[in-house]
């Protein structure tokens, strides 16, 4: 029947959508996450068990920084994480359904005080397509084609700034930053707007996820650039899964772009500054999920 109403009226079905989506906001509900916070019980499911070793990964690499940069902060999970643990937090997010649960979420754990941003980030300011909506919500256009070339997501039009932009002169008194990307596959375009966070002192540690065939109709051109300006830096990069923490060199990336195919799969890496010290590297290897 939806299918039907999809192709007979469009508008109409759309329309329901929207209506849908905006009671389901209304109506949202929240309960504890067993994490710490309270967090949408519709979205519960990412308090259990979602990238498990990568929530074990931000709750120790808090204890080594003081500001928070939550790139692509959805309903606020990360956030509340590190919200929880003391430090500073900005979250950037450019959908608009996400936005309305992520601001939600602060005022229902007592984090107004959490700096929101509704805007994407890419490598410059303009404004562009968000196409889909939800935890796929993406500037690429083909990425997750069949759930984001839906009839009934029709893209929005957001601003988009650069994290250089949204970072200057909120590092203060040596800070150290945690930058968590998750960009639904434009890794490389805010790198491209992010020389001044690459080039922070102390080095910012940061959590992306990068991928080099989910969710895409062919192998990511920028793969293995996007890793370059953190090797060119003397950053160390491990894989981050919920088996292992494993350590990846440039070599390792220019043969899965070359092949198009890991033997290691990984979607979300790590990134450690030369400047932290070995001992908290040694540390943070201990952590599992």
């Amino acid at each position: 029947m939806a299918r039907l109403l999809v192709k007979m009226n469009p508008k109409l079905a759309r329309a329901i959508r929207l209506y849908r989506a905006e009671r389901a906001m209304e109506l949202v509900e929240f309960c504890d996450s067993g994490m710490g916070f309270r967090f949408p019980k519709s979205a519960m499911w990412q308090c259990r068990g979602f990238e498990s070793a990568e929530t074990a990964v931000v709750n120790r690499l808090a204890e080594y920084c003081q500001l928070f940069v939550d790139v692509g902060a959805n309903n606020g999970l990360y956030s509340m994480i590190a919200f929880k643990r003391g430090l500073r937090v900005i979250a950037v997010e450019p959908s608009p359904e996400n936005l309305y649960y992520l601001c939600r979420t602060c005022l229902e754990n007592g984090a107004g005080d959490v700096e929101v941003l509704g805007l994407a980030l890419g490598a410059k300011v303009t404004i562009l397509e968000l196409h889909g909506r939800g935890v796929l919500a993406s500037l690429d256009e083909h990425w997750a084609v069949e759930h984001n070339k839906n009839p009934l997501n029709r893209p929005t039009l957001v601003p988009v700034n650069t994290l250089d932009n949204v970072v200057r002169g909120r590092c203060v008194n040596r800070d150290r930053a945690l930058i968590k990307v998750d960009v639904e596959g434009t890794e490389w375009e805010v790198l491209r707007g992010s020389r001044e966070c690459l080039d922070m002192r102390p080095g910012a540690v940061w959590l992306m996820e990068i991928t080099l065939v989910a969710k895409r109709q062919v192998p990511n051109v920028n793969f293995e650039r996007t890793f370059g300006p953190f090797f060119e830096r003397s950053y160390r990069v491990y894989g981050v899964t919920e088996k292992s923490i494993r350590q990846t060199s440039r070599e390792d990336v220019a043969r899965w772009q070359e092949s198009g195919s890991q033997e290691f799969y990984c979607q979300n890496w790590m990134f450690l500054p030369p400047d932290l010290p070995a001992c908290d590297v040694e540390k943070l290897l201990q952590v599992r999920a």
